[in-house]
């Protein structure tokens, strides 16, 4: 009898790592399915405005002329608009109505949807980067003007050059790296940590609670 049973909990947990497995590869087809892409040829824009409701964004140096707007990850729950303003670029994302989480156990790392912005080698005007909760990463950028926050989530800049360049979370680390120009970086809740800043900039770093660490050239 109790071999028997013994016998039952085995196929059950088979039954169940089968389940789950296919669920995964479900899972990981769901979010294959969502990557896009949009091209974006103008070599008039010379501004930058992005603002997403939640997830990542990640904005680096294009290969080409062209801007290259990708998005990866669940971005079922968020309808991205991309428009071209005059001379500005506008990636605007907001959550549909009533969206929840699903934090489920095997399908949770699908749900942080990511947009990456492949920018020209140009001097921008203006820069503004937007996400009420996400990591937000920059590259390789020159402007006069950048500004990077989120409410919840990481900030790291590295090698960007601008008159003034800004950098806020409430709840997360701000990482400066090769950053030239007047540097303000804010945090209430996390450290701030600038490297390699040229101290013939003005530099202002704050935390509520956490550590702020700077090292100059």
């Amino acid at each position: 009898m109790m071999k028997k049973l013994f016998l039952i909990a085995i196929a059950c947990i088979i039954i169940g790592v089968i389940g789950i497995s296919q669920t995964y590869e479900k899972a990981v087809q769901t979010a294959e399915k969502g990557d896009k892409e949009d091209v974006i040829k103008n070599e008039t824009l010379k501004n930058i405005e992005i603002k997403l409701d939640a997830g990542d964004i990640v904005i680096q140096k294009s290969p080409d002329s062209s801007f290259y707007v990708k998005q990866s990850g669940d971005v079922r729950k968020q309808e991205i608009r991309i428009a071209e303003d005059g001379d500005t670029l506008k990636i605007i994302g907001e959550r549909e109505k009533g969206a929840s989480f699903d934090f489920s156990f095997y399908n949770f790392r699908f749900q942080t949807s990511k947009l990456t912005l492949l920018v020209p080698e140009r001097s921008y005007q203006d820069v503004k980067v937007n996400s009420s909760a996400g990591q937000i990463e920059m590259s390789d950028v020159k402007s006069d003007s950048v500004s990077v926050r989120t409410l919840a989530g990481e900030v790291e800049l590295k090698q960007v050059t601008a008159k003034n360049v800004e950098g806020s979370t409430k709840a997360g680390e701000v990482n400066f790296k090769k950053v030239l120009g007047k540097v303000t970086a804010k945090t209430t809740s996390g450290e701030i940590n600038i490297q390699d800043h040229d101290s013939k900039y003005n530099l202002e770093a704050s935390s509520t609670a956490g550590d702020v660490t700077i090292e100059t050239r």
